[in-house]
């Protein structure tokens, strides 16, 4: 008798389980990117590769994702770590005859020896461009403190970088109807 009432009970908690998930709503479909890609120089020339993923913040995730870089032997970056704090994501029709752009900002810390590190501010722009002859490409911009040409809150006026995709994988994931993902 004691095993019957025993495996009532665990069908009856297996079937109200089964139920409160399926009443869980799932995370909602957002945009997002995830790359782990070779960063090419535009005379061609390898700088290194690049760990990133940027989604939406929620409130199960605040921070809205990582940037990590490891230089090439010889680049004079031998490795560089942000914390994100912006992300966005948006379609730019002039780009290339269109593209999708993930964007963030935060801060990055830039190493060159053991614990040799120059910190600033930063954001940072993963194209996506939809024509499939085009190359991806990534452009940060880097405030640096001591240039009082670069106005803290203006990234407009900071310090360009533009780098092309190489070897690797680049997706970048553009939900909402200001997001087509063909052109």
């Amino acid at each position: 008798m004691r095993r019957l009432v025993a495996l009532l009970s665990a069908v009856v908690l297996v079937a109200s389980l089964a139920g409160s998930a399926a009443a869980t709503p799932a995370e909602p479909d957002s945009s997002s990117f995830v790359g782990n890609f070779e960063m090419i120089n535009p005379d061609g020339t390898a700088a290194g590769w690049a760990n990133v993923e940027i989604r939406m913040p929620t409130e199960q995730r605040l921070v809205p994702g990582h940037y990590d870089f490891r230089g090439v032997k010889g680049w004079p970056i031998r490795e560089g770590h942000a914390v994100l704090g912006v992300a966005g994501f948006w379609y730019d029709s002039t780009n290339q005859g269109g593209s999708n752009v993930a964007y963030t900002e935060g801060v990055e810390c830039l190493y060159t020896d053991p614990g040799a590190k120059y910190c600033h501010a930063f954001t940072g722009m993963f194209v996506d461009v939809l024509d499939p002859a085009a190359i991806d490409w990534v452009e940060f911009q880097g405030q640096d403190p001591s240039n009082p040409n670069h106005d803290p809150n203006d990234p407009t006026t900071w310090e360009k970088f533009l780098f092309y995709l190489g070897k690797g994988a680049f997706e970048l994931r553009c939900v909402g109807t200001s997001c087509p993902t063909d052109p």
